[in-house]
């Protein structure tokens, strides 16, 4: 038997006597080895084989390895550091029996895999919530208000208000008689008070373009009062806005 075949015999003794129920051979030249963390770590199961394929030179080279992960995963990173890290152990061995040592390196080796893990998950969970929390204080300072978004905001409100006073009095307009809605109409043609202030004709009566022949004179004792006391805060705000031309009703 040749040096080389005598190393792998005494070698595949060696490692039957110590992992007899993790070992499998399954050729001359291939085993397999069922390889566990050397302790456990919080959160973490895992077991791997690890296949150990001996070279006609061997322990003059290093045996081929690979990894193949029982019920979990190994990412491609995880996979390549412990691959990498058995074969400088080995290559430190050059010459003697090595996978021994190779087995030792990936048990202590998975634990600091674990171990990283752990910790990435960790620095994950609090980076969302860290997250989270930015997110909630945002939140709860809300949206700091400028001159500009106030006076948007007034705007904003400023309009919705009128087109709700202009529904409010299209609806009222339309629950009218015929007749009293034509009527309406036709005061509501007539110019406001700022129109004949600005044209230098307010209290006239002598101008007849400011009047209907045959029109029909409004009867304000149809309108109810609040309609009629509309009329009058309406009357007044205009001649606020008209500068002081004020307008009064006869009620």
């Amino acid at each position: 038997m040749s040096s080389s075949a005598e190393v792998l015999q005494e070698e595949f003794e060696v490692l039957e006597s110590i992992f007899p129920d993790e070992l499998e051979k399954i050729s001359d030249e291939e085993l397999r080895i069922l390889v566990e963390p050397e302790q456990e770590v919080s959160g973490q199961e895992f077991s791997t084989w690890l296949y150990v394929t001996y070279t006609p030179d061997y322990p003059e080279t290093l045996p081929n390895l690979r990894l193949e992960p029982i019920d979990c995963e190994l990412s491609g990173e995880e996979n390549d550091e412990l691959l990498h890290g058995m074969a400088a152990v080995g290559t430190e061995s050059l010459g003697m029996a090595m996978v021994f040592t190779m087995i030792s390196y990936l048990k202590e080796h998975l634990v600091q895999v674990l171990e990283a893990r752990n910790r990435k998950q960790r620095e994950e969970e609090d980076r969302r919530y860290a997250e989270m929390e930015e997110k909630e204080a945002a939140r709860k300072r809300g949206t700091p208000v400028t001159p500009e978004s106030f006076t948007a905001l007034m705007n904003k409100l400023r309009q919705k208000a009128l087109e709700a006073k202009k529904k409010a009095e299209e609806d009222r307009v339309k629950a009218l008689p015929p007749k009293e809605r034509e009527e309406y109409k036709k005061i509501q043609s007539r110019p406001s008070g700022r129109q004949l202030f600005e044209t230098g004709k307010a209290g006239s009566t002598e101008d007849e373009s400011y009047a209907e022949e045959g029109v029909e004179e409004v009867d304000f004792s149809k309108y109810s009062r609040e309609e009629r006391e509309r009329a009058r805060l309406e009357a007044e705000e205009e001649q606020q806005q008209d500068g002081g031309v004020k307008f009064y009703d006869s009620d």
